[in-house]
């Protein structure tokens, strides 16, 4: 845990700036100190059908789903921080970064 998705529009896919935003995102959550470093998924996925404001337009969203037990602080300091380093990758206006809460007892995994 934390499982990181990373959506974005498939009119900017570029196979390495793709790759490069998973490692840095990656990165990110590991430097956050929240998490064990074998623990941490993240995944992209391309999204070939959608509507921004009514129009087609660029963005990227990206979802860390983490297990409860971490601060209001904690959950906005790495949502921060996810968003700062995609914004210094890409030049376009819709990027945005939520944190979800698993519910613990709920959660189930080999």
């Amino acid at each position: 845990m934390p499982h990181c998705i990373i959506e974005y529009s498939s009119d900017i896919e570029n196979a390495k700036e793709i790759l490069d935003t998973v490692r840095i995102v990656n990165t990110e959550i590991e430097n956050s100190g929240l998490f064990d470093k074998k623990t941490i998924k993240t995944r992209a996925l391309p999204i070939d059908v959608y509507l921004v404001g009514g129009v087609e337009k660029s963005f990227i969203h990206i979802t860390v789903k983490i297990l409860e037990g971490r601060t209001d602080t904690q959950k906005k300091d790495l949502s921060e921080r996810i968003l700062k380093c995609v914004l210094s990758k890409y030049n376009i206006e819709n990027i945005s970064v939520e944190i979800v809460e698993l519910h613990t007892q709920s959660y189930s995994k080999n």
